[in-house]
């Protein structure tokens, strides 16, 4: 009888979250991993949202589809109609090396499948790119769990998934992006795993070969690896002979991953080069001419018909060459100018202004507002990395190596929000770290949780003796099935008793 009153009394009870079972119950939940799992859904669906509404844009017509992907939509179609890797601009400029190859390639086998600049193709590609931003979400926790710990990580990975930046330029934007910033930081994190575990050579080859991946993906991301492989390798194998093992078999898979490309490059254009040939027109675009804005469209191509009529008379190869003799010319004779420009690039790199002319915020009418959050953002970030290192957080040395190191290219040539991006997350958690310690003492003594604390003490929980069932909390509205429960818990403790 009384197993049935017990069984009516579950039945009937409305249960919380807070009033499930068992406190044991609670333990053996992986709450954390929940948290992840929250944060990649909720990124993945926030940026499909955004994608949904915006991707009509990138269809837009005007220009032979330039807005679709900018080059890399222009290469992407070439591979797609059978002319090769080539021809990154408008008209017939021969074959390129001007992108890495990865990204290019994969929209083109998506126009092959879904049609050339069409609506189907726009939307598996920002689909992806959404993708590669949720998944990032997941290199972010595992790296501040190493580095910080576990609340650390969970933040950090739930900021990420509504970070404004990552939103914007995963699903608005055709370009390697995205997927550039989860590969590199994929590798922050197998840098940290490989620092603190013994490792073997073949899990130092697929480290290489992955650092080879994301150069074929974005050469910038090269910029870091020598520091976080020799950081990881000495940290493992200690300052002696045996770390060279695993750094040369780390370097060595990452030549075999991007040779194929040199080979490529060179069989083409007869001359050595690494993964990309366009250095220095970006240094051209970004010092001569006017500075009124840090990106002169006078310089470029794709902006200024005489440009493009000339790279199509010398072919790729032959532009690319005239483009370093102006920009080195430009660098000797206007050194001190071009020093001045390299600062003004840093300080819009990491706080966002460039000029406060109007005709300037008429080309970016976002700036004033994109320059508080960068500006906060970034404080953010040094606050925790200073934070980090005087509580000897010493694995945090591989985000500070990244976020000296990737930007140092764009101070030399121009910067963009999509070229600082793949730092983005590495400043995510060196933020989160400073901010959240600050954000839960607000939270201690706001009057939103003395509120709730005032609104939980009005529902009593009801603790009962049974073992498998150690507290369960009833609403108030249910004080007769609480009594029942109460009373049927005491006659079966006087049982045990006699």
């Amino acid at each position: 009888m009384g197993a049935l009153v017990l069984e009516d009394v579950l039945n009937r009870a409305r249960l919380t979250d807070e009033s499930v079972v068992t406190r044991g119950v609670w333990k053996k939940l992986d709450w954390r991993r929940n948290k992840l799992k929250i944060a990649v859904l909720l990124a993945l669906a926030l940026r499909l949202i955004v994608c949904a509404c915006v991707v009509e844009d990138r269809t837009e017509p005007s220009r032979k589809h330039w807005n679709f992907g900018y080059e890399t939509g222009f290469v992407a179609a070439s591979v797609a109609n059978g002319n090769g890797f080539s021809n990154p601009l408008f008209g017939r400029t021969g074959p390129s090396a001007w992108l890495a190859p990865a990204y290019p390639l994969l929209l083109s086998g998506i126009f092959h499948v879904l049609g050339t600049f069409s609506l189907a193709s726009a939307s598996a590609i920002l689909a992806f790119n959404s993708l590669c931003g949720a998944l990032t979400c997941i290199p972010i926790y595992l790296s501040g769990k190493r580095i910080f710990g576990e609340l650390t990580g969970g933040y950090a990975a739930m900021a990420w998934a509504l970070f404004p930046y990552s939103v914007y330029l995963d699903a608005y934007w055709v370009w390697d992006t995205a997927l550039s910033t989860l590969v590199l930081t994929l590798l922050l994190w197998l840098t940290l795993e490989l620092a603190e575990r013994k490792r073997s050579l073949l899990d130092w080859a697929g480290y290489g070969a992955l650092c080879g991946l994301g150069a074929l993906i974005n050469p910038t991301i090269l910029a870091p690896l020598p520091f976080l492989s020799g950081w990881a390798a000495i940290r493992q194998k200690g300052l002696n002979r045996n770390a060279l093992p695993a750094l040369a078999t780390a370097g060595i898979a990452c030549v075999l991953t991007v040779s194929p490309w040199l080979v490529r490059n060179y069989n083409v254009f007869h001359e050595p080069f690494l993964i990309k040939n366009n250095f220095w027109l970006e240094v051209t675009v970004g010092n001569l001419g006017s500075h009124r804005h840090w990106w002169n469209d006078n310089q470029h191509p794709s902006r200024n018909i005489g440009e493009l009529q000339e790279m199509m008379r010398i072919g790729e190869s032959g532009y690319m060459a005239e483009k370093k003799h102006e920009a080195l010319q430009f660098v000797e004779s206007h050194t001190a100018t071009y020093l001045w420009m390299c600062v003004r690039r840093f300080v819009y790199t990491w706080f966002g202004f460039w000029s406060v002319r109007l005709d300037y915020l008429v080309d970016e009418p976002m700036d004033p507002l994109n320059m508080i959050f960068c500006s906060t953002l970034s404080v953010m970030a040094f606050w925790g990395l200073a934070r980090s290192w005087r509580q000897k957080y010493y694995g945090v040395l591989p985000c500070a190596t990244i976020l000296v190191t990737l930007p140092v290219v764009h101070y030399l040539t121009h910067p963009f929000v999509s070229y600082r991006h793949p730092v983005d997350p590495e400043i995510v958690l060196l933020g989160t770290f400073a901010a959240w310690p600050m954000l839960a003492e607000q939270w201690r003594v706001s009057s939103l949780r003395a509120a709730l604390l005032r609104y939980r003490s009005t529902r009593e929980p009801v603790y009962v003796p049974i073992p498998a069932l150690a507290r369960i909390e009833l609403r108030t509205a249910d004080e007769p099935i609480a009594s029942g429960f109460k009373q049927i818990a005491e006659q079966d403790s006087s049982a045990e008793m006699r």
